[in-house]
Protein backbone atom coordinates (compact mmCIF):
# COMPACT_ATOMS: atom_id res chain seq x y z
CA UNK A 1 0.00 0.00 0.00
CA UNK A 2 1.15 3.57 -0.97
CA UNK A 3 1.62 6.33 1.56
CA UNK A 4 0.57 8.62 -1.09
CA UNK A 5 -2.77 10.67 0.58
CA UNK A 6 -6.05 9.70 -1.44
CA UNK A 7 -7.42 12.96 -3.15
CA UNK A 8 -9.57 13.16 0.25
CA UNK A 9 -6.92 12.97 2.50
CA UNK A 10 -4.87 15.83 0.07
CA UNK A 11 -8.04 18.16 0.81
CA UNK A 12 -7.95 17.33 4.02
CA UNK A 13 -4.58 18.36 5.03
CA UNK A 14 -4.42 21.46 2.08
CA UNK A 15 -7.34 23.01 4.90
CA UNK A 16 -5.74 21.60 7.52
CA UNK A 17 -2.42 23.35 6.46
CA UNK A 18 -4.44 26.85 4.85
CA UNK A 19 -6.78 27.34 8.50
CA UNK A 20 -3.06 26.66 10.82
CA UNK A 21 -1.32 29.00 8.48
CA UNK A 22 -4.32 31.59 9.02
CA UNK A 23 -4.54 30.89 12.96
CA UNK A 24 -0.79 31.57 12.97
CA UNK A 25 -0.51 34.85 10.85
CA UNK A 26 -3.50 35.89 13.40
CA UNK A 27 -1.28 34.86 16.40
CA UNK A 28 1.59 36.78 14.87
CA UNK A 29 -0.73 39.62 14.67
CA UNK A 30 -2.80 39.63 17.33
CA UNK A 31 -1.47 38.06 20.16
CA UNK A 32 0.46 41.04 22.60
CA UNK A 33 1.95 39.31 25.12
CA UNK A 34 5.48 37.72 23.40
CA UNK A 35 5.63 34.42 25.49
CA UNK A 36 2.00 33.64 24.38
CA UNK A 37 3.06 34.66 20.94
CA UNK A 38 5.90 32.30 20.67
CA UNK A 39 4.03 29.19 22.94
CA UNK A 40 1.07 29.88 20.58
CA UNK A 41 3.35 29.85 17.59
CA UNK A 42 5.77 27.32 18.00
CA UNK A 43 2.17 24.95 18.66
CA UNK A 44 0.42 26.03 15.47
CA UNK A 45 4.14 25.32 13.21
CA UNK A 46 3.19 21.16 14.40
CA UNK A 47 0.01 21.35 12.42
CA UNK A 48 1.72 23.22 9.48
CA UNK A 49 4.82 21.07 9.22
CA UNK A 50 2.80 17.85 9.38
CA UNK A 51 -0.04 18.84 6.39
CA UNK A 52 3.16 20.26 4.32
CA UNK A 53 4.63 16.88 4.72
CA UNK A 54 1.61 15.25 3.95
CA UNK A 55 0.32 17.03 0.62
CA UNK A 56 4.10 16.59 -0.11
CA UNK A 57 4.74 19.89 -0.45
CA UNK A 58 8.67 20.16 0.40
CA UNK A 59 8.91 17.65 -2.12
CA UNK A 60 6.74 19.46 -4.78
CA UNK A 61 8.61 22.91 -4.59
CA UNK A 62 12.48 21.27 -4.48
CA UNK A 63 11.08 20.10 -8.10
CA UNK A 64 10.41 23.30 -9.04
CA UNK A 65 13.84 24.49 -7.91
CA UNK A 66 15.76 21.64 -8.99
CA UNK A 67 14.42 22.01 -12.48
CA UNK A 68 17.54 22.30 -14.58
CA UNK A 69 17.89 25.23 -17.05
CA UNK A 70 20.17 25.18 -20.09
CA UNK A 71 24.04 26.84 -20.25
CA UNK A 72 23.69 30.06 -21.00
CA UNK A 73 25.54 29.72 -24.82
CA UNK A 74 26.16 33.84 -25.30
CA UNK A 75 28.06 34.67 -22.35
CA UNK A 76 30.56 37.20 -23.77
CA UNK A 77 27.44 39.11 -25.51
CA UNK A 78 25.65 39.22 -22.69
CA UNK A 79 28.80 40.74 -20.85
CA UNK A 80 28.33 43.57 -22.86
CA UNK A 81 24.62 43.85 -23.15
CA UNK A 82 24.47 44.54 -19.89
CA UNK A 83 27.46 46.60 -19.74
CA UNK A 84 25.85 48.88 -22.34
CA UNK A 85 22.71 48.84 -20.83
CA UNK A 86 24.90 49.99 -17.28
CA UNK A 87 26.22 52.65 -19.48
CA UNK A 88 22.47 53.89 -20.91
CA UNK A 89 21.55 54.53 -16.94
CA UNK A 90 24.00 56.33 -16.42
CA UNK A 91 23.56 58.69 -18.96
CA UNK A 92 19.84 58.86 -18.25
CA UNK A 93 20.75 60.03 -14.57
CA UNK A 94 23.02 62.45 -16.01
CA UNK A 95 20.61 63.78 -18.19
CA UNK A 96 18.30 63.81 -15.53
CA UNK A 97 20.92 65.95 -13.58
CA UNK A 98 21.38 68.31 -16.44
CA UNK A 99 17.60 69.18 -16.55
CA UNK A 100 17.42 69.65 -13.11
CA UNK A 101 19.79 72.54 -13.50
CA UNK A 102 23.21 71.14 -11.88
CA UNK A 103 25.82 73.41 -11.52
CA UNK A 104 28.39 71.46 -13.11
CA UNK A 105 26.94 71.67 -16.67
CA UNK A 106 30.18 71.48 -18.40
CA UNK A 107 31.28 68.34 -16.95
CA UNK A 108 27.93 66.63 -17.24
CA UNK A 109 28.14 67.45 -20.70
CA UNK A 110 31.73 66.24 -21.10
CA UNK A 111 30.69 63.06 -18.91
CA UNK A 112 27.70 62.61 -21.38
CA UNK A 113 30.00 62.87 -24.56
CA UNK A 114 32.62 60.52 -22.88
CA UNK A 115 29.77 57.59 -22.51
CA UNK A 116 28.08 58.01 -25.86
CA UNK A 117 31.76 57.31 -27.19
CA UNK A 118 31.80 53.94 -24.77
CA UNK A 119 27.96 53.43 -26.09
CA UNK A 120 29.31 53.43 -29.53
CA UNK A 121 32.58 51.03 -28.99
CA UNK A 122 29.97 48.98 -27.65
CA UNK A 123 27.71 48.82 -29.87
CA UNK A 124 30.58 47.27 -32.03
CA UNK A 125 31.62 44.83 -29.69
CA UNK A 126 27.80 43.48 -29.04
CA UNK A 127 28.07 43.12 -33.54
CA UNK A 128 31.46 41.34 -33.48
CA UNK A 129 29.96 38.82 -29.93
CA UNK A 130 26.35 37.85 -31.83
CA UNK A 131 26.05 34.85 -32.99
CA UNK A 132 29.21 33.46 -30.96
CA UNK A 133 28.65 30.50 -28.31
Amino acid sequence: MSDAPTPRDALVWRVVLVVAIIAESFTLYAVQHPSARLSLGIFLLTPIIWAAARIELVDYIQTQINTERPLRRFKRLRTQVVQFLGEVKRLNWLAVDLERGASEKARLLAEMDAIEARLNGLVSRIRDEAGRA
